[in-house]
Protein backbone atom coordinates (compact mmCIF):
# COMPACT_ATOMS: atom_id res chain seq x y z
CA UNK A 1 0.00 0.00 0.00
CA UNK A 2 1.09 3.56 -0.59
CA UNK A 3 1.51 5.74 2.47
CA UNK A 4 2.24 9.42 1.94
CA UNK A 5 3.73 11.73 4.52
CA UNK A 6 2.75 15.34 5.03
CA UNK A 7 5.12 17.68 6.81
CA UNK A 8 3.59 20.58 8.70
CA UNK A 9 5.08 23.53 10.55
CA UNK A 10 3.59 23.38 14.01
CA UNK A 11 3.17 26.60 15.95
CA UNK A 12 3.54 26.26 19.71
CA UNK A 13 1.59 28.83 21.65
CA UNK A 14 -0.95 29.47 24.31
CA UNK A 15 -3.26 26.69 23.12
CA UNK A 16 -0.58 24.01 22.78
CA UNK A 17 -1.26 22.39 26.12
CA UNK A 18 -3.46 19.30 26.33
CA UNK A 19 -6.98 19.90 27.51
CA UNK A 20 -8.31 17.19 29.83
CA UNK A 21 -11.45 16.78 27.71
CA UNK A 22 -9.75 17.13 24.32
CA UNK A 23 -10.91 13.85 22.81
CA UNK A 24 -13.99 13.26 24.89
CA UNK A 25 -16.76 11.84 22.74
CA UNK A 26 -20.27 13.18 23.07
CA UNK A 27 -23.82 11.89 23.01
CA UNK A 28 -25.26 14.54 20.68
CA UNK A 29 -24.68 14.90 16.97
CA UNK A 30 -23.01 18.07 15.71
CA UNK A 31 -22.34 18.91 12.07
CA UNK A 32 -19.89 21.67 11.16
CA UNK A 33 -21.02 22.18 7.56
CA UNK A 34 -22.89 25.47 8.03
CA UNK A 35 -20.09 27.06 10.07
CA UNK A 36 -17.39 26.12 7.58
CA UNK A 37 -19.56 27.16 4.64
CA UNK A 38 -20.13 30.64 6.07
CA UNK A 39 -16.41 31.21 6.59
CA UNK A 40 -15.51 29.77 3.18
CA UNK A 41 -17.86 32.21 1.46
CA UNK A 42 -16.26 35.13 3.26
CA UNK A 43 -12.70 33.93 2.61
CA UNK A 44 -13.20 33.35 -1.12
CA UNK A 45 -15.75 36.18 -1.66
CA UNK A 46 -18.29 33.61 -2.82
CA UNK A 47 -21.99 34.20 -3.47
CA UNK A 48 -24.24 33.71 -0.46
CA UNK A 49 -25.98 30.44 0.29
CA UNK A 50 -29.24 32.15 -0.62
CA UNK A 51 -27.79 32.91 -4.06
CA UNK A 52 -27.07 29.20 -4.37
CA UNK A 53 -30.65 28.38 -3.40
CA UNK A 54 -32.00 30.79 -6.01
CA UNK A 55 -29.77 29.22 -8.64
CA UNK A 56 -30.75 25.69 -7.62
CA UNK A 57 -34.46 26.51 -7.55
CA UNK A 58 -34.20 27.97 -11.06
CA UNK A 59 -32.45 24.83 -12.29
CA UNK A 60 -35.06 22.58 -10.67
CA UNK A 61 -37.87 24.63 -12.23
CA UNK A 62 -36.37 24.89 -15.71
CA UNK A 63 -34.68 21.54 -16.11
CA UNK A 64 -37.21 19.10 -17.49
CA UNK A 65 -34.42 16.67 -18.40
CA UNK A 66 -33.89 15.28 -14.91
CA UNK A 67 -33.28 11.58 -15.37
CA UNK A 68 -34.85 10.37 -12.16
CA UNK A 69 -34.69 6.75 -13.30
CA UNK A 70 -30.97 6.86 -14.11
CA UNK A 71 -28.38 5.35 -11.79
CA UNK A 72 -25.52 7.71 -10.94
CA UNK A 73 -22.26 6.00 -9.98
CA UNK A 74 -19.80 8.00 -7.86
CA UNK A 75 -16.22 6.77 -7.31
CA UNK A 76 -14.93 7.34 -3.77
CA UNK A 77 -11.41 7.76 -2.46
CA UNK A 78 -11.09 7.68 1.33
CA UNK A 79 -7.99 9.43 2.66
CA UNK A 80 -7.36 7.58 5.92
CA UNK A 81 -5.33 10.10 7.94
CA UNK A 82 -3.28 8.60 10.77
CA UNK A 83 -0.31 9.31 13.03
CA UNK A 84 1.77 6.22 12.33
CA UNK A 85 -0.59 3.59 13.74
CA UNK A 86 -0.66 0.23 12.00
CA UNK A 87 -3.66 -0.39 9.73
CA UNK A 88 -6.61 -1.40 11.89
CA UNK A 89 -5.42 0.56 14.92
CA UNK A 90 -6.73 3.96 15.99
CA UNK A 91 -7.25 6.48 13.23
CA UNK A 92 -5.60 4.17 10.68
CA UNK A 93 -8.87 2.29 10.18
CA UNK A 94 -8.84 -1.00 8.32
CA UNK A 95 -10.19 -1.75 4.86
CA UNK A 96 -13.22 -3.58 6.24
CA UNK A 97 -14.37 -0.49 8.16
CA UNK A 98 -14.18 1.59 4.98
CA UNK A 99 -16.16 -1.05 3.07
CA UNK A 100 -18.80 -1.09 5.81
CA UNK A 101 -19.36 2.65 5.33
CA UNK A 102 -19.71 2.42 1.55
CA UNK A 103 -22.29 -0.32 2.08
CA UNK A 104 -24.30 2.02 4.33
CA UNK A 105 -24.23 4.72 1.65
CA UNK A 106 -25.57 2.22 -0.87
CA UNK A 107 -28.35 1.14 1.47
CA UNK A 108 -29.36 4.68 2.43
CA UNK A 109 -29.18 6.40 -0.95
CA UNK A 110 -30.84 3.47 -2.77
CA UNK A 111 -33.48 2.82 -0.06
CA UNK A 112 -32.50 -0.84 -0.21
CA UNK A 113 -35.22 -3.25 1.00
CA UNK A 114 -34.39 -5.26 4.08
CA UNK A 115 -31.75 -2.81 5.31
CA UNK A 116 -31.74 0.11 7.75
CA UNK A 117 -32.03 2.38 4.70
CA UNK A 118 -35.50 1.06 3.87
CA UNK A 119 -38.73 2.79 4.90
CA UNK A 120 -42.45 2.68 4.14
CA UNK A 121 -42.95 6.46 4.06
CA UNK A 122 -44.76 7.69 0.94
CA UNK A 123 -42.35 10.63 0.82
CA UNK A 124 -39.33 8.31 0.85
CA UNK A 125 -37.18 8.05 -2.26
CA UNK A 126 -34.60 5.81 -3.87
CA UNK A 127 -32.22 8.55 -5.03
CA UNK A 128 -30.59 6.41 -7.70
CA UNK A 129 -27.15 7.48 -6.45
CA UNK A 130 -24.59 4.74 -5.82
CA UNK A 131 -21.14 5.04 -4.30
CA UNK A 132 -18.29 2.62 -4.89
CA UNK A 133 -14.61 2.47 -4.01
CA UNK A 134 -12.33 3.71 -6.79
CA UNK A 135 -10.18 1.01 -8.36
CA UNK A 136 -7.49 3.21 -9.96
CA UNK A 137 -5.25 5.98 -8.69
CA UNK A 138 -4.79 9.26 -10.64
CA UNK A 139 -1.96 7.68 -12.68
CA UNK A 140 -4.17 4.80 -13.79
CA UNK A 141 -2.52 2.26 -11.51
CA UNK A 142 -4.68 -0.31 -9.75
CA UNK A 143 -5.06 0.48 -6.05
CA UNK A 144 -3.84 -2.22 -3.69
CA UNK A 145 -6.71 -1.33 -1.36
CA UNK A 146 -9.63 -0.15 -3.52
CA UNK A 147 -10.77 3.33 -2.55
CA UNK A 148 -8.14 3.92 0.14
CA UNK A 149 -5.27 6.41 0.31
CA UNK A 150 -3.41 6.08 3.62
CA UNK A 151 -1.90 9.40 4.69
CA UNK A 152 0.57 9.96 7.52
CA UNK A 153 -0.52 13.33 8.88
CA UNK A 154 2.04 13.86 11.63
CA UNK A 155 -0.60 14.80 14.20
CA UNK A 156 -2.26 12.85 16.99
CA UNK A 157 -5.44 14.87 16.40
CA UNK A 158 -6.77 17.53 14.08
CA UNK A 159 -8.17 20.77 15.45
CA UNK A 160 -11.15 21.91 13.42
CA UNK A 161 -11.26 25.55 14.45
CA UNK A 162 -13.01 27.50 11.68
CA UNK A 163 -10.11 29.97 11.80
CA UNK A 164 -6.80 28.80 10.32
CA UNK A 165 -8.07 25.26 10.23
CA UNK A 166 -5.15 22.98 9.23
CA UNK A 167 -7.56 20.48 7.70
CA UNK A 168 -8.68 23.10 5.18
CA UNK A 169 -5.39 24.95 4.71
CA UNK A 170 -2.88 22.08 4.79
CA UNK A 171 -4.31 18.57 4.84
CA UNK A 172 -6.92 18.78 2.09
CA UNK A 173 -4.95 20.77 -0.51
CA UNK A 174 -1.92 18.49 -0.17
CA UNK A 175 -3.80 15.19 -0.40
CA UNK A 176 -6.92 15.76 -2.53
CA UNK A 177 -7.36 13.69 -5.67
CA UNK A 178 -8.91 15.38 -8.72
CA UNK A 179 -12.48 16.18 -7.55
CA UNK A 180 -13.75 15.85 -11.12
CA UNK A 181 -12.71 12.18 -11.02
CA UNK A 182 -13.08 11.23 -7.33
CA UNK A 183 -15.38 12.00 -4.43
CA UNK A 184 -12.88 12.76 -1.68
CA UNK A 185 -13.55 11.73 1.93
CA UNK A 186 -11.06 12.31 4.74
CA UNK A 187 -11.25 10.35 7.99
CA UNK A 188 -9.43 12.04 10.87
CA UNK A 189 -9.14 12.13 14.62
CA UNK A 190 -10.74 15.43 15.60
CA UNK A 191 -9.19 17.09 18.64
CA UNK A 192 -9.05 20.35 20.55
CA UNK A 193 -11.61 22.46 22.38
CA UNK A 194 -13.65 23.43 19.32
CA UNK A 195 -13.66 19.85 17.99
CA UNK A 196 -14.83 17.91 21.00
CA UNK A 197 -18.44 17.63 19.81
CA UNK A 198 -17.84 17.53 16.04
CA UNK A 199 -18.67 14.39 14.05
CA UNK A 200 -18.04 15.67 10.54
CA UNK A 201 -18.60 18.37 7.95
CA UNK A 202 -18.94 18.77 4.18
CA UNK A 203 -18.34 21.33 1.47
CA UNK A 204 -21.53 22.44 -0.26
CA UNK A 205 -21.63 22.23 -4.07
CA UNK A 206 -20.90 25.29 -6.15
CA UNK A 207 -23.14 26.84 -8.74
CA UNK A 208 -22.59 27.91 -12.32
CA UNK A 209 -24.54 29.99 -14.78
CA UNK A 210 -25.79 32.52 -12.22
CA UNK A 211 -25.92 35.98 -13.83
CA UNK A 212 -23.27 38.39 -12.58
CA UNK A 213 -21.31 35.80 -10.61
CA UNK A 214 -17.98 34.21 -11.44
CA UNK A 215 -17.85 30.45 -11.84
CA UNK A 216 -14.35 30.36 -10.34
CA UNK A 217 -14.25 30.20 -6.57
CA UNK A 218 -10.93 28.64 -5.62
CA UNK A 219 -12.51 25.84 -3.58
CA UNK A 220 -11.65 22.80 -5.71
CA UNK A 221 -8.65 22.02 -3.48
CA UNK A 222 -10.88 21.40 -0.45
CA UNK A 223 -13.93 19.76 -2.05
CA UNK A 224 -15.26 16.76 -0.16
CA UNK A 225 -16.32 15.47 3.24
CA UNK A 226 -14.42 15.13 6.54
CA UNK A 227 -15.56 12.54 9.12
CA UNK A 228 -14.25 11.64 12.56
CA UNK A 229 -12.90 8.10 12.26
CA UNK A 230 -14.96 7.00 15.30
CA UNK A 231 -18.13 7.71 13.29
CA UNK A 232 -17.09 6.28 9.91
CA UNK A 233 -18.42 2.79 9.21
CA UNK A 234 -21.08 0.55 10.70
CA UNK A 235 -21.00 -1.86 13.62
CA UNK A 236 -23.72 -3.79 11.77
CA UNK A 237 -21.11 -4.86 9.24
CA UNK A 238 -18.15 -5.74 11.42
CA UNK A 239 -16.41 -5.49 14.77
CA UNK A 240 -14.90 -2.01 14.85
CA UNK A 241 -14.26 -1.24 18.55
CA UNK A 242 -13.53 2.47 18.10
CA UNK A 243 -16.95 3.23 16.60
CA UNK A 244 -18.96 5.31 19.05
CA UNK A 245 -22.56 4.44 19.92
CA UNK A 246 -25.10 5.95 19.07
CA UNK A 247 -23.25 7.15 15.95
CA UNK A 248 -21.85 3.76 14.95
CA UNK A 249 -24.12 2.89 12.01
CA UNK A 250 -22.60 5.12 9.33
CA UNK A 251 -25.26 7.83 9.24
CA UNK A 252 -22.83 10.68 9.95
CA UNK A 253 -21.36 10.10 6.50
CA UNK A 254 -24.84 9.77 4.95
CA UNK A 255 -25.75 13.13 6.53
CA UNK A 256 -22.60 14.89 5.31
CA UNK A 257 -22.82 13.42 1.80
CA UNK A 258 -26.33 14.86 1.68
CA UNK A 259 -24.80 18.30 2.33
CA UNK A 260 -22.12 17.64 -0.31
CA UNK A 261 -24.98 17.08 -2.77
CA UNK A 262 -26.81 20.27 -1.79
CA UNK A 263 -29.18 19.32 1.04
CA UNK A 264 -29.90 21.59 4.00
CA UNK A 265 -30.71 20.65 7.60
CA UNK A 266 -34.44 19.96 7.79
CA UNK A 267 -34.98 22.73 10.39
CA UNK A 268 -33.32 25.19 7.98
CA UNK A 269 -30.83 26.15 10.69
CA UNK A 270 -33.47 28.43 12.15
CA UNK A 271 -36.97 28.19 13.58
CA UNK A 272 -40.45 27.55 12.17
CA UNK A 273 -40.11 30.55 9.85
CA UNK A 274 -37.02 29.10 8.12
CA UNK A 275 -37.25 26.48 5.38
CA UNK A 276 -34.92 23.77 4.06
CA UNK A 277 -36.35 24.38 0.55
CA UNK A 278 -38.12 21.02 0.44
CA UNK A 279 -41.91 20.97 0.66
CA UNK A 280 -42.07 17.32 1.71
CA UNK A 281 -39.95 17.82 4.85
CA UNK A 282 -42.22 19.50 7.44
CA UNK A 283 -40.91 22.72 8.98
CA UNK A 284 -39.14 22.02 12.24
CA UNK A 285 -38.34 24.43 15.06
CA UNK A 286 -34.94 23.01 15.97
CA UNK A 287 -32.67 20.00 15.55
CA UNK A 288 -33.81 16.76 17.14
CA UNK A 289 -31.56 14.53 19.23
CA UNK A 290 -31.91 10.91 20.25
CA UNK A 291 -35.09 9.57 18.65
CA UNK A 292 -38.07 11.60 19.94
CA UNK A 293 -40.91 9.75 18.22
CA UNK A 294 -44.11 11.72 17.88
CA UNK A 295 -42.48 15.10 18.43
CA UNK A 296 -44.52 17.99 17.04
CA UNK A 297 -43.17 21.45 16.27
CA UNK A 298 -44.33 24.12 13.83
CA UNK A 299 -47.83 22.56 14.05
CA UNK A 300 -46.73 19.35 12.31
CA UNK A 301 -45.03 16.07 13.08
CA UNK A 302 -41.26 16.39 12.90
CA UNK A 303 -39.55 14.11 10.36
CA UNK A 304 -37.09 12.85 12.95
CA UNK A 305 -35.96 9.95 10.75
CA UNK A 306 -34.65 12.21 7.99
CA UNK A 307 -30.93 11.90 7.35
CA UNK A 308 -30.57 15.69 7.56
CA UNK A 309 -31.75 15.91 11.18
CA UNK A 310 -29.49 15.38 14.20
CA UNK A 311 -31.07 12.20 15.57
CA UNK A 312 -29.16 9.01 16.42
CA UNK A 313 -28.00 6.74 13.62
CA UNK A 314 -30.59 4.06 14.40
CA UNK A 315 -33.37 6.64 14.09
CA UNK A 316 -32.52 7.77 10.55
CA UNK A 317 -33.83 6.13 7.37
CA UNK A 318 -35.22 8.59 4.81
CA UNK A 319 -34.41 10.92 1.95
CA UNK A 320 -37.54 12.50 0.46
CA UNK A 321 -38.50 12.93 -3.19
CA UNK A 322 -37.72 16.64 -3.04
CA UNK A 323 -34.32 15.95 -1.51
CA UNK A 324 -33.70 13.48 -4.33
CA UNK A 325 -34.59 16.13 -6.90
CA UNK A 326 -32.19 18.61 -5.30
CA UNK A 327 -29.34 16.10 -5.32
CA UNK A 328 -29.92 15.07 -8.94
CA UNK A 329 -30.09 18.72 -10.00
CA UNK A 330 -26.72 19.29 -8.34
CA UNK A 331 -25.21 16.21 -10.00
CA UNK A 332 -26.34 17.41 -13.41
CA UNK A 333 -25.41 21.09 -13.07
CA UNK A 334 -22.85 21.85 -10.38
CA UNK A 335 -19.13 22.16 -11.23
CA UNK A 336 -17.12 19.04 -10.35
CA UNK A 337 -20.27 17.12 -9.40
CA UNK A 338 -21.46 16.80 -13.00
CA UNK A 339 -17.99 15.88 -14.29
CA UNK A 340 -17.66 13.27 -11.56
CA UNK A 341 -20.53 11.15 -12.88
CA UNK A 342 -19.59 11.50 -16.55
CA UNK A 343 -17.24 9.04 -18.20
CA UNK A 344 -14.85 8.41 -15.35
CA UNK A 345 -11.99 5.95 -15.65
CA UNK A 346 -13.15 4.51 -12.33
CA UNK A 347 -16.71 4.04 -13.60
CA UNK A 348 -18.11 0.81 -12.26
CA UNK A 349 -18.51 -2.09 -14.60
CA UNK A 350 -20.40 -5.30 -14.02
CA UNK A 351 -19.51 -8.81 -15.07
CA UNK A 352 -21.60 -9.84 -18.08
CA UNK A 353 -21.81 -12.71 -20.53
CA UNK A 354 -21.21 -10.36 -23.46
CA UNK A 355 -18.42 -11.55 -25.75
CA UNK A 356 -16.56 -8.64 -27.33
CA UNK A 357 -13.44 -8.33 -29.43
CA UNK A 358 -11.46 -5.12 -28.97
CA UNK A 359 -8.07 -4.50 -30.56
CA UNK A 360 -5.91 -1.89 -32.30
CA UNK A 361 -4.54 -2.64 -35.78
CA UNK A 362 -0.84 -2.85 -36.56
CA UNK A 363 -0.58 0.85 -37.32
CA UNK A 364 -1.63 1.52 -33.74
CA UNK A 365 -4.23 4.10 -34.79
CA UNK A 366 -7.38 2.22 -35.85
CA UNK A 367 -9.58 0.67 -33.15
CA UNK A 368 -11.65 -2.41 -34.01
CA UNK A 369 -14.63 -3.36 -31.86
CA UNK A 370 -16.84 -6.38 -32.48
CA UNK A 371 -19.99 -7.00 -30.41
CA UNK A 372 -22.91 -9.47 -30.62
CA UNK A 373 -25.80 -8.37 -32.90
CA UNK A 374 -28.19 -8.13 -29.95
CA UNK A 375 -25.93 -5.60 -28.19
CA UNK A 376 -26.06 -2.84 -30.80
CA UNK A 377 -27.66 -0.49 -28.26
CA UNK A 378 -24.28 -0.16 -26.55
CA UNK A 379 -22.08 2.93 -26.84
CA UNK A 380 -18.32 3.30 -26.88
CA UNK A 381 -16.15 5.62 -24.78
CA UNK A 382 -12.42 6.24 -25.12
CA UNK A 383 -10.92 7.55 -21.88
CA UNK A 384 -7.42 8.94 -21.43
CA UNK A 385 -5.22 7.82 -18.58
CA UNK A 386 -6.01 11.04 -16.71
CA UNK A 387 -9.71 10.13 -16.73
CA UNK A 388 -10.94 12.40 -19.55
CA UNK A 389 -13.27 11.23 -22.29
CA UNK A 390 -11.49 11.86 -25.60
CA UNK A 391 -13.75 10.02 -28.06
CA UNK A 392 -17.15 8.38 -28.21
CA UNK A 393 -19.39 6.47 -30.58
CA UNK A 394 -23.10 5.94 -30.03
CA UNK A 395 -25.25 3.01 -31.16
CA UNK A 396 -22.54 0.56 -32.15
CA UNK A 397 -22.81 -1.81 -35.09
CA UNK A 398 -21.79 -5.43 -34.92
CA UNK A 399 -18.46 -4.49 -36.49
CA UNK A 400 -16.97 -1.08 -35.74
CA UNK A 401 -13.83 0.76 -36.82
CA UNK A 402 -12.89 3.95 -35.00
CA UNK A 403 -10.12 6.19 -36.33
CA UNK A 404 -8.00 7.39 -33.40
CA UNK A 405 -5.11 8.75 -35.45
CA UNK A 406 -5.71 12.25 -34.09
CA UNK A 407 -4.99 11.17 -30.52
CA UNK A 408 -1.50 11.35 -29.01
CA UNK A 409 0.35 8.09 -28.49
CA UNK A 410 -0.16 6.48 -25.12
CA UNK A 411 -2.38 4.35 -22.91
CA UNK A 412 -6.19 4.64 -23.12
CA UNK A 413 -9.21 2.78 -21.78
CA UNK A 414 -11.94 1.51 -24.10
CA UNK A 415 -15.28 1.22 -22.32
CA UNK A 416 -18.62 -0.16 -23.49
CA UNK A 417 -21.66 1.28 -21.74
CA UNK A 418 -25.41 0.82 -21.82
CA UNK A 419 -25.88 4.37 -20.50
CA UNK A 420 -26.17 3.40 -16.85
CA UNK A 421 -22.91 1.54 -16.23
CA UNK A 422 -19.78 0.32 -17.93
CA UNK A 423 -20.21 -3.33 -18.94
CA UNK A 424 -16.63 -3.94 -19.96
CA UNK A 425 -13.37 -2.01 -20.09
CA UNK A 426 -10.08 -2.75 -21.80
CA UNK A 427 -6.79 -0.88 -21.96
CA UNK A 428 -5.23 -0.15 -25.36
CA UNK A 429 -1.98 1.45 -26.49
CA UNK A 430 -1.94 3.89 -29.40
CA UNK A 431 1.35 4.29 -31.27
Amino acid sequence: MKTRQIVFLLFVGMFSFALPFENKLIAQRNCGTMTFDSLRRVEYSLPSLEDFENWLNKKMTQDTRLKSDQIYHIPVIVHVVHNGENPGQGANINYEQVVSQIQVLKEDFRRMPGTRGDNDDSAGADTGIEFYLAEYDPDGEVLEEPGIDRVYGGRASWPSSPLRNPIETELKPSTIWDPERYFNIWTVNFGGFVSRNLLGYAQFPDMSGLDGLSGTNGSASTDGVVIGYQYFGSSDNGDFPDLYDPFDLGRTTTHEVGHWLGLRHIWGDGDCSVDDYCSDTPNTAEPNYGCPEGKVSCNSLDMINNYLDYTDDACMNIFTNCQKERMLTVLQNSPRRKELVENNINAIHEETDITVNIYVNQSGKMLHVEIPPDQRHLSLRIISIDGRQVARKEQLNTYNMVDLSYLPSGLYVVALTDGARYLTTQKIILK
